[in-house]
């Protein structure tokens, strides 16, 4: 990330181009872009100062808009798992990801489950073996949706290793290198 001119340079800058010089001729001596110069003379004019904004620091996530909200469902109901902590912000009109809800939690000592009790997942086998005997090519998301329908509510992850657990879904391969033969004989003869 390139670094900001400083303070100095930008107010030497400015003096010269005050004392009669161009906005060209001033960027050329001080060796700065002519849009520089003129932005800083903008900000010198508005605000009385030609600094920039401060770098980094991030910005306020939206979440936080939500804090008391999040905070007085959890109040009520202390074993919301994630997904019913979204489903419930999403009815007071506040939209979020599933990464978003788990980084504000984890910010804020609060750990989550993805579901409400450890086992439940392996109480809905039943459930979930009947919906893959009716839709086998059934993807994770629409087995979640199905469920959901059915008041089960079970993060990703946990119906992912769920299902590969019980051999109903494979690891997935990741994209590599492959040797055909010929590549595969060459490096065994060398």
């Amino acid at each position: 990330m390139p670094k900001a001119y400083s303070l100095d340079l930008r107010e030497r800058v400015l003096e010269a181009a005050a004392e009669g010089l161009t906005v060209e001729e001033a960027a050329a001596r001080f060796r700065v872009s002519v849009p520089s110069v003129v932005r800083w003379r903008r900000l010198a004019r508005e605000r009385g100062d030609p600094r920039g904004r401060p770098y980094g620091g991030g910005r306020p996530s939206r979440i936080e808009a939500a804090r008391e909200t999040i905070f007085k469902l959890l109040e009520e109901d202390p074993a919301l798992t994630t997904e019913e902590l979204r489903a419930a912000l999403r009815e007071r009109g506040f939209a979020f990801g599933y990464a978003t809800v788990y980084r504000f939690l984890r910010r804020n000592g609060v750990g989550r489950r993805t579901s409400r009790r450890p086992g439940a997942i392996d109480e809905a086998r039943g459930t979930i073996l009947n919906l893959l005997r009716g839709n086998p090519g059934l993807s994770v998301e629409a087995l979640r949706a199905a469920l959901r329908e059915r008041g089960l509510v079970f993060g990703y992850a946990s119906l992912y290793y769920f299902l590969r657990r019980h051999g109903l879904r494979r690891k997935k391969k990741r994209p590599g290198r492959q040797t055909s033969p010929q590549q595969s004989s060459v490096s065994s003869s060398a």
